[in-house]
């Protein structure tokens, strides 16, 4: 089997998404967000569409949704009508409690590695029934080193080894800010990043 093309880019992440999801998509794609948040990582992609260029920002559908805790990708009211699917999942655990407004955006921070690793069974499991066939996932995801548990958790094969119903077709190293030990949106938190995300294409496998 092939192996997907690693590409290393240098730029925020808003910016990064709308490089590849204009690459991978063609115009018109119906794409869906089941964990939207705030919506930071479309920023760019709201920006592009307002601006007047030569050559026009390509358009896409999306359709954006916020997952909470307590609920079930298999939940979710859609039938195969998606070309594509954008998947970032909370990659902050262990944290009790934040006095940090931004918490929100985040997921909370009370997840466990073991809820995380559950959504990505769920999204494995019921993402495919809302998409067309040969549709394309994109995850993102980030390396995480527990404080609590001084345990550095490499999550590229964790979370691609899951996604077994997808096939990966293409994957990006985005660095995007300074390293921190405790990174920089939360106060207080259990785990601390890099300064870099991943995004890995995934292709739907044929049933």
């Amino acid at each position: 089997m092939s192996r997907p093309l690693l590409s290393l880019l240098h730029m925020p992440f808003p910016k990064a998404l709308y490089m590849v999801l204009d690459f991978h998509l063609q115009e018109g794609a119906a794409i869906l967000d089941p964990t939207c948040g705030n919506k930071h990582s479309w920023e760019d992609v709201f920006k592009k569409r307002k601006e007047s260029s030569f050559f026009p920002a390509k358009q896409i559908k999306i359709t954006h949704h916020d997952i909470k805790q307590q609920e079930d990708f298999s939940q979710l009211a859609y039938k195969k009508e998606f070309d594509a699917c954008f998947f970032d999942p909370p990659y902050i655990w262990g944290v009790d409690s934040s006095k940090d407004k931004r918490a929100v955006d985040y997921g909370e921070y009370n997840y466990t590695f073991k809820d995380i690793q559950g959504l990505f069974i769920s999204a494995n499991k019921a993402l495919p029934k809302y998409l067309k066939p040969d549709a394309k996932l994109f995850l993102k995801y980030c390396d995480v080193f527990s404080l609590k548990e001084r345990k550095f958790y490499l999550t590229q094969p964790l979370w691609v080894n899951i996604m077994s119903n997808f096939k990966p077709i293409d994957h990006y190293i985005i660095q995007h800010h300074s390293i921190s030990g405790t990174a920089f949106q939360v106060k207080n938190r259990g785990c601390s990043v890099g300064n870099y995300t991943y995004l890995t294409v995934f292709q739907l496998k044929g049933e």
